[in-house]
């Protein structure tokens, strides 16, 4: 077994970056991503840094909603990053922002116009075992069969992924992916012992996979009732029109039952007027219109009535003076 440290030229040294808040989401070291910055003491940072060596160090805010995050309101752990280049649109500046080393911010130093951030690196501990091996390959298995469910990944990404990684940048690269939530990705940065930090990319990948088997599931069954439904509406247009080519317009089986049924009720005649009327409107309607089942439902209520069915009429006011009286 082979114990690899990525050590810092002096582990003890401390130096001194622009720091710039993050609202929402985190950013991993052997990643990329476009950042987009509106706030002015963000942007005077990200200006500083590309007008120096380029680097920065970036941190989230716990809350995202505050608009002016101080020292208590960020996490003490960050990612030290390349500014490979920029662009200004619109009063806001777009960067395109290349993650290199975990470090702790040891002290924030608050100064106009941007922040400083005074930090460590902190070095990076593998086990080169075959444990660790037989992880990177499982989870990069399920990384492939989560975008081929639909997970939605960039191709440059997936390809570099699929191209073999040490642990640290496939763990990494992976973990800014996930569909989780930002504490959650906070910790996965904050996890610094690599197996550990494979361990929950595996537990929240294999979550994601199983959310994307349900998905592709109930998407599967809606598709094959719309088609079944569709398919059936075709079949009884095609039928309508070859019954008027031959000329014979007969109602379909259903309309024809309900017919006969109202026939049967012996109903008065605006009531029968009235069901005739609704019964039309229903052999024109598509059996995708919603208000089909409503009528449809109506119909068969109103048939089952008892039109011509007679009682005794055993009604008396006195009788029900004196049950009331009672």
């Amino acid at each position: 077994m082979a114990i690899i440290v990525n050590k810092p030229s002096d582990s003890d040294a401390q130096q001194a970056f622009p720091l710039v808040a993050i609202r929402d989401g985190v950013i991993f070291p052997h990643t990329e991503v476009v950042l987009t910055f509106g706030r002015p003491r963000s942007i005077s940072g990200v200006e500083a840094s590309f007008r120096t060596d380029k680097q920065i160090v970036f941190v989230t805010q716990k809350n995202p909603a505050l608009p002016d995050p101080k020292e208590e309101d960020l996490y003490q752990i960050g990612t030290l990053c390349t500014i490979d280049r920029i662009l200004k649109t619109n009063g806001d500046i777009n960067a395109l922002v290349k993650g290199t080393k975990r470090v702790r911010v040891d002290r924030f130093k608050v100064q106009d116009p941007f922040m400083i951030g005074i930090v460590s690196e902190i070095p990076q501990i593998s086990e080169e075992t075959e444990e660790i091996r037989a992880m990177c390959k499982h989870i990069t298995g399920s990384f492939k069969k989560a975008v081929n469910l639909g997970k939605s990944v960039e191709f440059l990404n997936f390809m570099k992924l699929m191209s073999g990684l040490n642990p640290e940048e496939l763990a990494d690269q992976i973990a800014s992916t996930l569909d989780i939530k930002t504490e959650e990705k906070q910790q996965l940065l904050e996890t610094i012992d690599i197996k550990e930090r494979l361990e929950k990319i595996n537990e929240y990948l294999t979550h994601e996979i199983k959310v994307l088997e349900i998905e592709r599931t109930i998407a599967s069954r809606t598709q094959k009732k719309f088609d079944k439904n569709m398919r059936e509406t075709v079949l009884r247009e095609r039928m309508k029109t070859i019954q008027k080519e031959l000329g014979d317009e007969s109602e379909d089986k259903e309309i024809a039952e309900l017919r006969q049924k109202i026939k049967a009720a012996k109903m008065p005649q605006e009531a029968r007027d009235k069901t005739l009327k609704e019964l039309k409107r229903l052999s024109q309607m598509s059996t995708h219109n919603p208000e089909a089942g409503y009528v449809r439902t109506w119909l068969d209520a109103i048939v089952e009535m008892p039109w011509s069915t007679r009682t005794p009429n055993n009604v008396s006011i006195k009788q029900a003076e004196k049950v009331l009286d009672e």
